[in-house]
């Protein structure tokens, strides 16, 4: 029987798995994932990420963060700084807790898992299309 944990812990693996998803659909090439917001304050959510992405994570211990990235972006964006490491400097690296290594071992199951999240999710492209479809096109 499917207990409440287990509905928890797949929610954090989705997490992982679509992270993962587009590491590699972009062909990014990570060993280091920064993570702020409310799950990163869990260190379950750090571990199966991590260990999913097979990357160490390391938490920005600030609560507006995704402002400050959404700053960062525009000061750039605007030529009002030339270098994304001087805006770094000042805005994330003061926020930066300890780096936390991912669990080889079971990143070699996730691996495994990862694959057949793949498959699951290509073999309902085809329903969520026609579904959407059909929400689009009441009548």
């Amino acid at each position: 029987m499917t207990k409440p944990s287990d509905l928890v812990r797949a929610l954090y693996e989705s997490l992982g798995y679509a992270c993962k998803d587009c590491y590699v659909e972009f062909g990014a090439n990570l060993n280091l994932l920064r993570l702020t917001g409310g799950a990163s304050n869990s260190p379950t959510v750090r571990k199966i990420v991590g260990s999913i992405t097979r990357n160490n994570t390391q938490v920005i211990d600030n609560s507006e963060q995704g402002a400050a990235g959404a700053c960062m972006v525009a000061l750039l964006a605007l030529n009002q700084s030339q270098e994304y490491k001087d805006l770094n400097k000042n805005w994330v690296e003061p926020y930066l807790q300890e780096e936390e290594t991912y669990d080889v071992e079971l990143s070699q199951i996730y691996d495994k898992a990862f694959e057949v999240y793949k498959s699951g999710y290509e073999s309902m492209k085809d329903f969520w299309n026609k579904n959407h479809y059909l929400q689009e096109n009441k009548s």
